[in-house]
């Protein structure tokens, strides 16, 4: 909960939320958002987004992590990566990191990906990943390209 005004740094940046959902306009109803996640979410599946950290400098630079999406029946790889630091391999290293978790520690079989078509960037990513196109879905209203990878496989 302490990195949220960090979150609202990097939300700030238009082409963060052109493909996704941003945060509470209200930074109280973000805290208790979050307080409501990381005991209920974590509470119960034991896993969700991490904040994601530079090591070298400590500088909080996104989010990434697994959650579960109604309706879905793969838990689902979700990321996010400042602006100012996309195109330097850091979203790759950090879901790299979590598929491993995944696998060795979760002992998940799938992971899936929700991708907004025109998110380019983010569906190379997912194949850089090694996830295969499966289908097109509509969920609530929104149409999203779903990715499979099989963490059998590695």
């Amino acid at each position: 909960m302490e990195d949220v005004d960090e979150f609202y740094r990097i939300y700030r940046e238009p082409s963060i939320t052109r493909y996704m959902e941003g945060l509470y306009e209200d930074r109280d109803e973000e805290m208790e958002y979050m307080k409501s996640y990381i005991d209920q979410i974590y509470g119960f599946y034991g896993y969700g987004l991490w904040t994601v950290i530079l090591k070298e400098s400590g500088r909080i630079i996104g989010r990434a992590g697994l959650s579960v999406r109604e309706g879905c029946e793969n838990p689902e790889l979700g990321f996010l990566i400042d602006a100012l630091y996309q195109g330097q391999g850091y979203g790759y290293e950090v879901c790299s990191g979590i598929l491993k978790y995944a696998w060795e520690e979760l002992k998940f079989e799938k992971i899936q990906a929700l991708v907004d078509e025109r998110n380019m960037v983010s569906i190379r990513l997912m194949k850089k990943l090694g996830f295969a196109f499966e289908k097109d879905v509509t969920l609530n209203g929104q149409d999203y390209r779903l990715y499979i990878k099989k963490l059998l496989t590695e």
